[in-house]
């Protein structure tokens, strides 16, 4: 049984490929295995994965998905073939330090932890951050939930002990954008504790063909919409979803704004109605699931006041929301 396997779903990324995993593959911590899943990829990206497994073949598993199930589908497909003590997840177009594993790992067997995490680097923002400070770390309380669940952060930072994951329900939804928004936030629910690494390991390169990137405006609506329903859903039938209530409502109502303010600024290309259409689905979510509202320290703290009165006025009426803006 290796110690770590890193899933890595694979869409038309030919481009991006061998630099991603070259830096698996030159890992400092050896026992590792690298689980590529080919997402239906239209480039040359099966070829690649195929000529990797033969060089490599003590260290790639290789899945070919004759179905295109987007980067949530592809990662569960991965996870069916782990076998890793502990699991990691790495997109195509990224790449990690190479002694990441092995100091996540380190770290993991030290402390016995549920997940361990590290910084990340936006490549071309020249920006890094560390979301699990060591304020943060360790046994997991009630605020340090909040706080995690409210900061963001991102599920390739981190290594997750195999026991725990594969005893939560760690699916992800299949052919969305913001596939893993509920997951961040449902692994800070409910995992007992949380240790940090903190150096910057993970380097996003922030491709302009990434998916969370070219999306159509309605579809942007969709997959914010949908997200918000997945986090609420997921989140609201835990035993203690009361005591972290103001975290996740924050992060429902983060998308919420999104929403509201991509509509607007493409209402001119769309027939009002269905710009209507979608406002009047935000409201009617806002209105039946977020009890707490905008008296919410981290909506307070967050969110710009101009930001939380364009959500004001969709709670009160989206026709009146839609003929006020330009």
């Amino acid at each position: 049984m290796p110690k770590v396997s890193i899933i890595v779903p694979v869409y038309n990324a030919a481009d991006t490929l061998l630099t991603c995993v070259g830096s698996l593959i030159h890992q400092t911590l050896q026992d590792i295995e690298i689980i590529l899943v080919n997402d239906a990829s239209t480039d040359n990206s099966w070829v690649i994965m195929q000529l990797l497994e033969e060089r490599f073949p003590d260290k790639l598993i290789i899945i070919d998905s004759p179905t295109n199930g987007g980067a949530g589908g592809a990662r569960n497909l991965g996870l069916s073939y782990a076998s890793g003590d502990y699991f990691g997840f790495v997109d195509a177009d990224d790449y990690v330090d190479s002694t990441m594993y092995e100091k996540l790992y380190n770290e993991a067997i030290r402390t016995g932890y549920d997940i361990i995490d590290c910084g990340f680097h936006f490549e071309q923002k020249e920006l890094s951050i560390i979301y699990t400070s060591d304020e943060l770390s360790g046994e997991l309380t009630p605020h340090k939930r909040n706080e995690l669940i409210a900061s963001g952060g991102y599920i390739v930072t981190k290594l997750f002990k195999r026991e725990y994951f594969l005893s939560h329900d760690f699916t992800f939804r299949h052919n969305v954008i913001l596939e893993d928004s509920e997951i961040i936030a449902y692994a800070i629910a409910t995992a007992k504790n949380i240790g940090n690494v903190k150096e910057v390991l993970y380097i996003y390169k922030d491709s302009d063909h990434s998916s969370s990137k070219v999306i159509h405006p309605i579809k942007y609506f969709h997959s914010c919409f949908d997200a918000m329903n997945a986090i609420f859903d997921k989140l609201h039938v835990l035993p203690n979803y009361h005591s972290i209530k103001e975290s996740i409502e924050y992060e429902i109502l983060q998308m919420y704004s999104y929403s509201i303010i991509c509509l607007l600024k493409n209402k001119q290309n769309f027939p009002r109605e269905e710009i209507l259409s979608c406002l009047l689905s935000l409201k009617e979510f806002r209105v039946s699931k977020i009890s707490k509202g905008y008296h919410n320290k981290y909506v307070q703290e967050k969110i710009p006041k101009e930001e939380i009165e364009i959500m004001k006025l969709n709670d009160d009426s989206p026709h009146k929301l839609y003929e006020a803006t330009a």
